[in-house]
């Protein structure tokens, strides 16, 4: 639903595209906070602590903002949102250019919410291709 609404919008507004491009982007307010989780107290040193399982907001609020939102977010890091693969502009910046108020969230357990409230096991698997050519709706690579 939010990828439809997100490839509608752009759509929308296609033909200022480029026009779009050098416009400086001004805003009222930027910033982040954190949403919900837990705050655990080591039971064997009670002046340490953890915050986990929480989830983070950054949010972009330009000068003259739209009366819609965008709220941004995927299964990994807001990184997806802020910059193309090749390094060229993404999507937050796409809309700030045309006013939209972006909100870039972060759910528990990824990105700046990272920390677990549980024990975890982790092993490291080579998925860097995988994730580019899962991401990128071009020609396809062989």
């Amino acid at each position: 639903m939010l990828a439809g609404l997100l490839l509608a919008s752009l759509a929308a507004g296609a033909e200022t595209t480029h026009r779009d491009r050098g416009k400086p982007i001004v805003l009222e307010s930027s910033g982040g906070f954190q949403i919900g989780g837990v705050i655990m107290v080591n039971p064997n040193n009670t002046n340490q602590s953890l915050s986990c399982d929480h989830g983070y907001m950054e949010y972009f609020l330009p000068w003259t903002p739209r009366r819609t939102s965008i709220v941004m977010w995927h299964s990994s890091s807001t990184q997806v949102w802020q910059n193309r693969w090749d390094g060229g502009e993404g999507f937050k910046d796409m809309f700030l250019r045309r006013d939209y108020p972006v909100y870039l969230w972060d759910g528990p357990r990824v990105g700046r919410a990272a920390w677990s409230c549980e024990r975890t096991v982790y092993e490291p698997g080579y998925r860097d291709q995988g994730n580019f050519a899962a991401w990128n709706f071009g020609p396809s690579f062989k």
